[in-house]
């Protein structure tokens, strides 16, 4: 599945920024989970397409005894991520190409 096409899914704009948020320490399930308001099926799944679409990276680590997963964006999300921030922002785009009349547009 291509990035445009998980991106158009719910919550899933809320994800990736949650984890760029986090991005130099990463962020556990359990903290994603507490920050997002659908449940954690539904988190689970968008998780799981982000990584899939090379979004999102998974490292396990350990914390004392137990064995955890830290979510972080890839290059590649991250660049995304800055870019939803900007749109949401309403910043101009002109770094990525965007022509200023394009940025007009995606403002509203």
């Amino acid at each position: 599945m291509e990035p445009e096409d998980i991106l158009q899914r719910s919550h899933a704009w809320t994800v990736l920024l949650t984890v760029y948020k986090n991005k130099d320490e990463g962020i556990i399930q359990k903290d994603l989970a507490d920050k997002q308001e659908t449940g954690s099926n539904a988190k689970q799944i968008r998780i799981n397409e982000q990584i899939e679409a090379g979004l999102l990276k998974v490292v396990n680590v350990s914390e004392g005894r137990r064995k955890t997963k830290r979510y972080y964006v890839t290059e590649e999300g991250e660049r995304i991520a800055k870019l939803l921030n900007q749109i949401r922002s309403g910043d101009e785009l002109m770094n990525y190409g965007t022509s200023p009349e394009q940025g007009n547009i995606l403002r509203g």
